[in-house]
């Protein structure tokens, strides 16, 4: 199987992601990264690089600078762990099969398919795995909402009467003038209604139905995001019956059900689930219903509430778009695989 080659714009929190990411599958390959000249962005680099050459892992082919030559010189002096290049020598088309832009950049005349995220709307096509691909070259992925939440429900795309989210909790952070987010400098609860706009613009399109979304709210140091909700489905539905097509649902786990223990909350889930994960390596999956709180509300309405792993959920989105885009992989088949090697 020929390897894809993949180019990423933009080292950051997302980009890092990606590029550990790749580093663990047997068909992809990060051909270029490129960087802006912070200190934020090089400290990264410099720490992921010292990483790889102590464990033999290369994270990417060539290093790019998106700045004068002159600070590109000066990045190289000195120092020899990492050799950065100015990105006037970069032909991107020549360079890779496909472009994972992190960074919202202007896509257009690029020469090869293009991966913007959230942030770069209204640019590119809207393409969350397990969404068909749209047609042509620029696309645009979900923010890790929507990259939780459109796997979890496209089975009953088809089939549902309404969507309320009651409510939901995600990371809240504060920019350091490096751009790292710093969850340990915020305090406290706050409601955010922007956390709720991409849900708000494109669920309801997506699953032909009525959307409501309650309260939202952001809390210090999360480390998975959490969204209780109702679905109504235009048919009698069985919680049973659910659970039979989550679990051949690629990207989604049920917890399990355990006699005397119910595992209802972010404590309970990483002490029971994710600590043996970790031991195991095996990861969590990205998308976990908690099963114990299932509850059939009526002959049409399911609850349920799931936990999304924020930091990994975009980046396998990513990928998954990336080998269906260049392999015409069916989005199942995409998503299984990485399942099957997924490493973070």
């Amino acid at each position: 199987m020929e390897t894809i080659k993949i180019g990423i714009r933009g080292l950051g929190l997302l980009g890092t992601r990606l590029a550990m990411m790749i580093a663990g599958q047997d068909d992809l390959i990060t051909t270029f990264g490129i960087i802006v000249n912070d200190r934020f962005s090089v400290n990264t680099i410099f720490a992921l690089a010292a990483w790889g050459k102590d464990h033999k892992v290369e994270f990417w082919q060539k290093l790019y600078v998106d700045a004068p030559e002159a600070e590109v010189k000066k990045l190289n002096r000195n120092q020899s762990l990492v050799k950065f290049l100015p990105i006037e020598g970069l032909i991107i088309s020549d360079s890779c099969d496909i472009l994972i832009d992190t960074a919202c950049s202007e896509a257009q005349g690029i020469g090869v398919p293009v991966m913007l995220q959230s942030g770069a709307a209204p640019q590119g096509q809207l393409f969350i795995p397990p969404m068909e691909r749209p047609s042509g070259q620029i696309f645009r992925l979900g923010d890790c909402l929507l990259s939780g939440l459109v796997p979890l429900l496209w089975p009953f795309r088809t089939e549902l009467s309404g969507i309320n989210i009651t409510s939901l909790t995600t990371i809240a952070s504060m920019p350091s003038p490096g751009g790292y987010l710093l969850p340990e400098l915020v305090t406290g609860v706050k409601v955010n209604p922007k956390v709720t706009e991409a849900l708000m613009d494109n669920l309801p399109q997506l699953f032909n139905c009525p959307v409501k979304i309650g309260e939202a709210y952001q809390i210090a140091g999360l480390e998975y995001y959490t969204v209780a909700m109702t679905l109504s489905f235009e048919q009698q539905t069985k919680v049973d019956d659910l659970k039979n097509i989550w679990q051949q649902t690629p990207r989604v786990w049920l917890t399990p059900e355990i006699p005397g223990l119910i595992i209802s909350s972010t404590t309970s889930l990483d002490y029971f689930c994710g600590r043996p994960s970790r031991y195991l390596q095996q990861p969590l999956s990205p998308i976990l219903i908690y099963t114990d709180l299932l509850k059939q509300e009526s002959d049409t309405d399911v609850k349920l509430v799931i936990v999304i792993r924020h930091e990994v959920i975009t980046a396998m989105s990513n990928l998954d778009a990336a080998r269906m885009v260049i392999r015409s992989m069916s989005a199942d088949d995409a998503m299984e695989r990485l399942d099957r090697f997924q490493t973070i």
